[in-house]
């Protein structure tokens, strides 16, 4: 894969982060829950799960930028 191949997945998922982190702000904020009606758990719980999922997005997306920029440096 050539250097502006690396370059645009970098920033693929640079903006994947920063929307995850929007997403974990906006739930946050506004308490916002999709659930379907017959689902038991409290508001609380769904949200905590949401935050969790977009949290575990920015570790994976992180950890990718990482090995890009590795692979980045070492194209140059």
């Amino acid at each position: 894969m050539n250097q502006k191949a690396l370059e645009q997945m970098r920033d693929f998922y640079a903006v994947n982060i920063k929307y995850a982190e929007d997403m974990i702000e906006f739930l946050k904020k506004y308490r916002w829950v999709s659930k379907a009606l017959d689902d038991q758990r409290s508001d609380d719980e769904v949200i905590n799960e949401q935050v969790e999922m977009h949290r575990r997005l920015i570790d994976n997306y992180s950890r990718s930028i990482s090995m890009l920029e590795t692979r980045i440096r070492a194209a140059q």
